[in-house]
């Protein structure tokens, strides 16, 4: 895991985690024997839209209403989908029509669909951007010509502070949990 989490640049180093706070959450990670939080447990070094970190699609015309569905066919990997210029209307999620809601930004599980429905903008080209949820790495892909209207960049998560707010919930992980500090609300009970 630490190869994979260097890789990513998400390694939970003991000055980051004192900087942010976190020593008492580290510890109590460290004694139930739970490795560093990690959102995704794979690592990939590129990301694709129809085979392609970046397609162009410049055929759409300004003005344009086009139908788009989204299959996340990644084997591990869940992805926030964002949009530039307009918020894109949502129709359609794993084949059922679903009652129209314009959302801006989507996280796509492993095997879901989503169909949106976009107007190509007048002033440029749309950028849809799919982003890793580990915030890893990303891909995109533009609709039209012109000038491109960004999607919104989704932060990379903060992984410490996500590790000090399970631990401030109390949670109890593993063996070590279970064994030395039973308490009524564990599944396992001493006798």
């Amino acid at each position: 895991m630490n190869g994979i989490s260097s890789k990513k640049n998400q390694v939970q180093s003991w000055d980051k985690v004192i900087a942010k706070g976190a020593t008492g959450a580290k510890l109590k990670m460290m004694w139930q024997r739970m490795p560093d939080m990690a959102i995704l447990d794979n690592y990939y070094d590129l990301f694709f839209i129809n085979g392609k970190a970046e397609q162009q699609y410049p055929e759409f015309q300004p003005g344009e209403r086009v139908r788009l569905r989204f299959v996340n066919a990644a084997a591990a990997s869940y992805f926030w989908l964002t949009f530039g210029g307009e918020d894109p209307l949502l129709v359609s999620a794993d084949g059922l029509d679903v009652v129209p809601v314009k959302k801006n930004k989507t996280l796509i599980g492993v095997a879901e669909t989503y169909d949106f429905i976009v107007t190509i903008p007048d002033n440029g080209k749309l950028e849809i951007r799919a982003t890793s949820q580990d915030g890893s790495g990303q891909a995109s892909a533009y609709l039209g010509t012109g000038e491109i209207l960004q999607a919104p960049i989704v932060p990379k998560p903060d992984l410490i502070k996500q590790m000090k707010e399970m631990m401030s919930m109390g949670m109890k992980m593993g063996a070590p949990a279970a064994k030395f500090n039973p308490s009524k609300n564990d599944s396992i009970k001493k006798k």
